[in-house]
């Protein structure tokens, strides 16, 4: 990999105003895609999903637990890793849950301790 040319200071600030207004734009962009995300209609979910847990089967309701949000966070790790990358296992500010396309297995436990969490 080759080196960006050396310029003077003027030339380098008119070349960082440039990119500034790049990525202001690209912000902007983002911020807006985002809201549009936050628009989205909302779909009545139907169908009864079980989940087992540490304390047994429950339903998708009871993981809500009166609460208006649930983070589900799906982590893929390979068959022969002892945990995923340790930055996914930074905690949420909420109550969050591990979804297993297969039933918990001693060692499934991917995520910090969260009292009264799944």
């Amino acid at each position: 990999m080759s080196l960006p040319d050396v310029v003077s200071r003027e030339e380098w600030l008119a070349a960082r105003v440039k990119l500034l207004d790049e990525e202001k734009a690209l912000t902007r962009h983002h911020d807006q895609v985002n809201a549009e995300r936050r628009r989205l209609p909302m779909v009545h979910v139907d169908k009864e999903y079980i989940f087992e847990g540490p304390e047994g089967k429950v339903t998708l309701a009871q993981l809500f637990a009166g609460k208006r949000q649930l983070i589900v966070q799906h982590v893929m790790f390979g068959p022969d890793w002892d945990a995923p990358v340790p930055e996914l296992l930074e905690g949420h500010p909420s109550d969050d849950a591990d979804a297993l396309r297969r039933p918990a297995q001693p060692g499934d436990d991917v995520r910090p301790r969260v009292p009264g969490a799944l």
